[in-house]
C-alpha cells in the first residue's frame, strides 16, 4: 500500500481500518466521520499543481541567481572599461594618467616642415628639397629618440 498523506484539513495522519479504508484520526476534524479508499485519500489535485508550480519557480530562482551574479560581474567590468576610457580620452595631457604615446616636439632640423633644403656649399643657393631624415617627413620628433 502507498504511503498515506496527512489530512488536508488538520494535518493529522489517517487511521487505517482492517478492510484498508482510512479516515482522519483527529476526531474534531471535519474529515473524521468519512472513510475513504487510500487511492482517493491521497488525491490532492490543487496541492499537486501547487507543488509543480513551486518546483518551476524554484528552478527560475536558481537561474536568476546565476544571472544576478553575472550582471554584477559585467557591471564591474563596465566600470573598469569606462574608467580606462576616461583616462585615454582626456582633453588635456595633464588629465591623462596612463598616456602611452611619447611626447612629440617640433623637429629642429626641418623646423616642423618635414622637408630639408639642400643647398650648394659655396653660394648657399637651394639645389633641391628632400624629406627630413630626422622626423621622416612628419615635422615632429619623439623626445626619447633625440636623447
Amino acid at each position: 500500500m502507498n504511503t498515506l498523506k496527512p489530512c488536508p484539513f488538520c494535518g493529522a495522519m489517517p487511521e487505517v481500518a482492517d478492510d484498508g479504508v482510512c479516515r482522519c484520526n483527529n476526531k474534531s476534524c471535519s474529515m473524521a466521520p468519512y472513510w475513504y479508499l487510500p487511492k482517493y485519500w491521497n488525491i490532492r489535485p490543487i496541492e499537486d499543481d501547487l507543488r509543480k508550480r513551486i518546483a518551476e519557480l524554484e528552478a527560475l530562482v536558481n537561474v536568476s541567481e546565476g544571472l544576478y551574479e553575472r550582471i554584477y560581474e559585467q557591471a564591474a567590468r563596465i566600470a573598469e572599461l569606462e574608467a580606462e576610457n576616461d583616462q585615454l580620452t582626456a582633453d588635456s595631457t595633464d588629465e591623462r594618467k596612463d598616456d602611452k604615446l611619447p611626447e612629440r616636439e617640433v623637429c629642429e632640423a626641418c623646423g616642423g616642415d618635414g622637408t630639408l633644403l639642400l643647398t650648394d656649399g659655396y653660394e648657399g643657393q637651394v639645389m633641391a628639397t628632400a624629406k627630413c631624415i630626422y622626423c621622416n617627413g612628419t615635422g615632429r620628433v619623439n623626445k626619447e629618440c633625440e636623447e
